[in-house]
Formats: C-alpha cells, structure tokens, sequence
C-alpha cells in the first residue's frame, strides 16, 4: 500500500483552491497554481472562444500583417501559412497584429499527450535531490529515455536510484541491458553516500531491450530484497549509441543525486501480520541484537536452528542447532546439538592481482582474522542484514517473535583479499575490501536454501570457496556422500567424496545420529555449483582431518577464478535436518527432503549412494 505525505497533503490543498477559482472565478481573473503560472479559468476562456468564433480569417500570416485597417481588439485566424507555426490566432495590438496564447489544438499536441510518452523530456519519473551534500545536474538519459518506473515492494524510509544502465557495454559482464538500482535511508541521504546495491547490473534475468525506436518496459526483479521489482519504460530512440554505458553512480556524474520519483513506490507492510499462519510451520524470535531463532517440528521433536551476527567477524552465520522431544514450542526442554563461532557460510581465499602485500595466504571473512584464525584483526564487515517474515521486512534491532511459513536472511559482507589485510606493511598496504560477498537465506521446516553472490569490487583472484560448510558436532553417528558410489559408513571427517572427475554426480552429505538427520548439499547444476573451478582430482566434498570435524563443499578448489571490477559468480546449496529414523521405503538408505528454488524436493538414496530426486 502507498502513504501520503504531509508535502502531498498541502499541494493537494493548494490544488483545490486552483480548481476552485478555475471553476468559479471571473473573466480576467488570474488563477495562480502552485507552479506559480496563470491557468485562468473557464470564464476567461469562454470569452476568448466567443470572440476567436468571430476571427477574420487569413490565408497567410503576410496578408494578416498587411491589413492594417482592422481597429485594436480585433480577432484574426490564419488557416494555410507555408510556416505552421504562423497559423492560428492573433489579436490586433495598438499598431501591430500578435498572437494568442490561447491556440487550437493539433493532431500532434494531441500525440504529444499520449499516456506513454507524456514524461519525455521532464524530470518526472525521477526528482533532483542532494545526495551526500552535492545537487547534480540531470542526466540526459532519465530525462529523454526514461518515461515510467514502478518500484514495487518499497521499503518505507528509503529512495531508490537509478545508478547505472550497461546499454550494450562489454566492461562489465551479465546481460548486455543490466540496471544497477540502488536504496539509502532517507534520513541520511542529504548527508552520506550509504547506497546498497537492490538490482545488479550483472544480472542474468535482466531482458535483453529492442533497439527499434519504440517504446518498451524491462521488468527488473531484486535477487537482493526479496518482493523488490522495479519496472522500467523507456523510449528506445532516445538511448544512446549502443555500447555506451549511462554512469550516474558517483559524485562527479550527472544524475548522481536524483531519485526515483516516491510518488512511483508500491510499498512493502511496514511489519507483518501475527499468528495468521499455521503455528505448525515455523516459530520465530528475534533479539535486539539480531540473533534469531526459527523452530519447527519434525514427527516426535522439534528442531531450532539459531542464526545471527556470529564469529570474530560478526557476520550472520548459522550459530547453533538444538533439539527437544515433543511438540510443545513454548515450555520445549532444548538439548544443545552443537553451537560454535565456526562458519557454516564460508569463508574465501581471495587475492588482490594489484596493490597487495606479501602476507601468507589465508581465508578471510567468515570466523577468520588477519592471522588466518580468530585474531589478529578484522578481515570482513557486515554492511547490510534485513530479516524478512513471509516476504515482509522486520524492523531491525527490535525484539519480536511469531509465526511464518518462510523467513528469509538477506545480507552482504564486504571482505579483505589475504594480501589486503594489512598487517604486514600498514603504511605502504593499508587494509581495503576487495569483494562483496552477499547471501539470501531462506528458512522453510526443516529446511534452509542459501543463495550466495560474490562481486569483485576490484581485479581478485578467488582461489578458494567452499560453499555451504559443515558443523558436524552432535551428527557424528554415520556419513553418506550422495551420489559418491560410496555405501554409508561411520563418521569420519578425515574422509572425502572421492575425485570430483570420478563422482560428477556427487552433490549432499547425510550425517546422522540419534540427534537427527543433518544435511548439507550443492546444486551442481546451478551456476559456479557445476564444478567448473573445481579440479577434477579434488573432491567436490571433504572432511577437515580426523582432528577438524567439518565437512567442506567445492565450488573454487584447484581452479581460481579471475574477476574484474563489477564481474562475479553465483552458487545455490542449502542445509536440511529431520528427525532420526523418518520413514522411507524399503531397499532405500534414506530421504532428504530440501528446500530448491523456494520449493521442497525430495531426494531418495540407494545404499550405493546412487539417488533420485522427485520434484
């Protein structure tokens, strides 16, 4: 739903007194809006359309100035004069013949007000503000390109920007017409660039948009705030040339202060709606400090994953996993599983290709600091987490609890290459953020999906990313790799999936144990997730050693990827617990029933290891 605003208040009031006079006023009366020019009003009008019903008609303009005999007052209309612009009518002045404000109206005035094209040319659907203390002057682009935007899903507080337009240009990679869309907080916007990224250019779902002089709407979804799309019409013969990128995204560019207009946002709930979905699905409570817990039930027990700002970072990660026997969520006697400062999102092994010291390489982000542990210095920030509840944002930093069918995460983290920490020559290398590293996290019963997104924010070598990584403390009972050919065994972490290059088809680990069925898997059909930055002697799934219990999972192993400012990859996994001994049919190992796409799957293993999967 939208809000009106108090300034939207007073210019509507200002805007019937306008009507009023309009309606009411006397011939010659001026009526004055809030654009401060004269509108008249209707009794003025009719005069002057009596009067042009009586104008002398004149073929050309040069025979109405030749006629000097008329006397002052006297209407004239020329019909059929070579220069359009002379037709149309005129009122003899004291010695010369000029022409009336007041005009007939023509096919092309009438084309001009057509509902597609009628912001072609004017500020509207974007406004000029000041943006972190500059007033840019505008963009061409927004002005003669730019006919409508729809933003819908707004959050209330915040304006949203058109940063960017590729048009064609192959500096940056994804789809050849990506939009960079941004959203900053009104309060600070006046006075700060704190811009966050809701629409990337380097989008894979942005269309590609017709070059044939027409106009035409690209629907923009956000991967990034969930229930976000922006709607752009643009006239297609007034884009530039093709392969010149539009760059409003920094102080010195024209356009880098203006704003989609707000009277174009559809706005999000504010907040949502309690206990109108079944308590059956998931329970959830969150402290002023962001730490979440999300239960739900699985046949005899119920299971609660704790999530939040964890490790020596403070990134949101997984925290924690318990259980409690029954279904009572609000007197459940909790049994710890497991609770560590350990990452379940991982951390990366990045390098700056320039400006970089020579520090050893280590991961950095997640729980891991510039000594390559839990110390020595900060080596990632946080520089957004919203929680959402069946679509709808929570308000942060505020206690609450209730009941949803679906939370979602959405966060990113900016991370330091191991050679950008600095801590071996601060002076020279002083420390710097080299990535974005982004995550949107959905939480089902029994069931989390994790999408994550990396973008360089300069030229890096990503040499190392481990996808959804494992806590296996309190599951430490048997291990299947699925679909390794490897039959179930009893844990032991210092075993693997086998060469990915002989185990393509390799993708989740089963651990379980009187505690339950944990799960973590990859979608090697998604994106970086298909193994090809993964060696094809490494295992697409790992133990840490028999002394570090984790589990790891290969998306960059063996195989770096080199991006370029702006470039980045994707990959799509995800985690699963359910109650121990859930039944299946016989000649089967087990089920896993996992969250894809924001729809549960189902995946039925063999005793090889070998499995299927119903949609």
């Amino acid at each position: 739903m939208a809000y009106i605003s108090p300034e939207e208040l007073r210019n509507a009031s200002v805007d019937a007194g306008t009507l009023e006079k309009f309606a009411l006023g006397k011939v010659g009366e001026t009526n004055i809006n809030r654009e401060g020019k004269d509108v008249q009003n209707l009794a003025t009008i009719a005069d002057r359309v009596m009067s042009h019903s009586s104008a002398i008609v004149y073929a050309t303009r040069a025979e109405l100035d030749a006629d000097t005999s008329k006397p002052r007052g006297t209407w004239a209309v020329v019909i059929n004069d070579p220069l359009l612009t002379n037709n149309g009518y005129y009122r003899r002045g004291t010695s010369t013949w000029g022409k009336s404000a007041l005009q007939p109206v023509s096919r092309v005035d009438f084309e001009a007000l057509d509902g597609l094209s009628v912001n072609r040319g004017k500020d509207y659907p974007c406004r000029q503000m000041t943006r972190n203390s500059i007033t840019s002057e505008a963009n061409s682009f927004l002005k003669s390109a730019v006919l409508s935007v729809s933003v819908e899903g707004a959050l209330p507080g915040n304006y949203y920007s058109i940063a960017y337009f590729k048009n064609g240009s192959t500096l940056t990679s994804g789809r050849p017409d990506g939009f960079l869309i941004t959203r900053q907080t009104q309060d600070d916007f006046e006075t700060a660039d704190t811009s966050v990224v809701v629409v990337r250019a380097s989008e894979t779902l942005t269309p590609e948009i017709p070059r044939d002089d027409r106009i035409h709407t690209v629907v923009l979804p956000s991967t990034v705030q969930p229930g976000l799309t922006v709607s752009i019409t643009l006239d297609t013969s007034k884009l530039p040339p093709y392969g010149e990128y539009v760059a409003m995204n920094s102080p010195a560019r024209p356009g880098y202060s203006w704003i989609i207009d707000p009277s174009c946002y559809l706005y999000a709930v504010e907040a949502p709606v309690e206990d109108l979905v079944d308590t059956s699905a998931l329970s959830y409570s969150v402290s002023d400090t962001n730490a979440m817990s999300v239960v739900w039930g699985s046949v005899d027990r119920l299971y609660r994953v704790r999530f939040g700002p964890n490790g020596y970072n403070a990134l949101p990660n997984i925290k924690g996993i318990d259980y409690a026997l029954g279904g009572d969520r609000e007197n459940a006697a909790w049994v710890q599983v497991n609770s560590s400062s350990s990452d379940w999102l991982p951390p990366l092994v990045v390098r700056a290709v320039n400006g970089g010291d020579n520090n050893k390489v280590i991961y950095t982000g997640g729980n891991h600091g510039a000594d390559g542990y839990s110390g020595g210095g900060q080596t990632a920030r946080c520089v957004l987490f919203q929680l959402y509840v069946n679509g709808q944002p929570l308000e942060m930093s505020r206690a609450q609890q209730g009941h949803a069918q679906k939370i979602t995460a959405v966060f990113t983290n900016e991370i330091m290459g191991f050679n950008t920490t600095g801590t071996v020559d601060p002076a020279s290398f002083p420390a710097r953020y080299v990535l974005r590293q982004s995550f949107v996290v959905d939480f089902a019963p029994g069931a989390i999906e994790v999408v994550s997104f990396v973008e360089a924010l300069e030229e890096i070598e990503v040499q190392k990313d481990n996808g959804p990584q494992v806590v296996s403390i309190g599951f430490q009972g048997e291990q299947v790799f699925v679909g390794s050919r490897i039959a179930r065994s009893g844990f032991d972490s210092s075993k693997d999936s086998g060469p990915s290059s002989d185990t393509p088809n390799c993708w989740a680990l089963v651990l379980s144990s009187g505690a339950g069925q944990q799960v973590s898997w990859v979608d090697r059909k998604y994106e970086a997730g298909g193994g090809q930055n993964v060696a094809p002697s490494a295992p697409y799934i790992r133990g840490g050693s028999a002394a570090n219990t984790k589990f790891y999972h290969a998306i960059v192993v063996g195989r770096p990827i080199s991006l370029q400012a702006g470039d980045g990859y994707k990959w799509r996994g995800g985690y699963a617990w359910q109650a121990p001994g859930l039944a299946i049919d016989a000649g089967l190992d087990c089920r896993i029933d996992y969250l894809r796409e924001g729809r549960l799957h189902h995946a039925f293993v063999k005793p090889s290891s070998e499995f299927f999967v119903i949609p």
